[in-house]
């Protein structure tokens, strides 16, 4: 138990610290850039897959940050994110759900119906009971933030399965170093350090080195290995917006 709220506090100082250096530079350089990433995830017949992006971002102008937003039965989402447009009104909220190395904390039993109007037993589905609840008519989504380089469908269909209506959405911490490590202002290197330390960065390939050894009568170089020089992931393609 001790070592679990080791972690937690661990987790939570590392998202804090993550989303306040977020707040340092321009919402179309910090924020805004991270969640253009996160991609929908819809049900399929073998589990999940990433569909389009999940939140029209073209209105939105700033935003506003909540850190653990006290639900009552729903529940403590890490983040509520309040997306605001010229005139500061809100447009959206958004909650972000944070995972280092950890799996959801809760999930449904086999076997349980689910009950609109009953806190739900899944994380992710408690959460988005408890925002519908806040964001009335406003436009509201859920993100899955993980460490995963490829998307956690076990998890995130578990949750979909639960409450089919819930606006779901994947985003990996690679991601959000990309996006940081693209930045020159200081705070945004500072993240991208931060995650390359936890190694969340994606293969970004191999330094091949020349060697030169003297001989008596010339320089010669040595030939390396024959190794790929660089690496890249594929990414998931998306359909049009629906």
């Amino acid at each position: 138990e001790g070592d679990h709220k080791v972690h937690d506090r661990s987790e939570d100082l590392f998202t804090s610290t993550t989303f306040d250096l977020l707040g340092y530079v321009a919402p179309e350089e910090g924020m805004l850039k991270v969640l253009a990433h996160a991609c929908t995830v819809r049900l399929t017949d073998d589990g999940a897959l990433l569909d389009s992006p999940l939140l029209d971002l073209a209105g939105v102008r700033s935003y506003s940050v909540t850190f653990w937003p006290r639900w009552g039965v729903y529940g403590e989402p890490d983040l509520l994110v309040t997306l605001l447009d010229d005139q500061s009104r809100a447009v959206a909220l958004v909650v972000i759900e944070v995972k280092l190395y950890s799996p959801k904390s809760s999930s449904a039993e086999e076997g349980t119906d689910y009950e609109p109007s009953v806190p739900d037993q899944d994380q992710l589905t408690r959460y988005a009971q408890g925002l519908a609840n806040e964001a009335g008519v406003l436009p509201h989504a859920i993100i899955y933030l993980t460490a995963h380089s490829v998307p956690p469908v076990d998890e995130l269909a578990d949750s979909l399965r639960r409450r089919s209506n819930t606006r779901l959405g994947w985003l990996s911490w690679y991601d959000v170093h990309e996006v940081a490590d693209g930045s020159t202002s200081r705070p945004l290197r500072h993240l991208a350090d931060l995650l390359a330390h936890k190694g969340l960065r994606r293969f970004n390939g191999w330094t091949v080195k020349r060697t030169f050894t003297a001989s008596r009568r010339r320089w010669f170089q040595k030939v390396p290995p024959t190794l790929p020089t660089s690496g890249s992931f594929f990414k998931l393609s998306t359909g049009a917006t629906p």
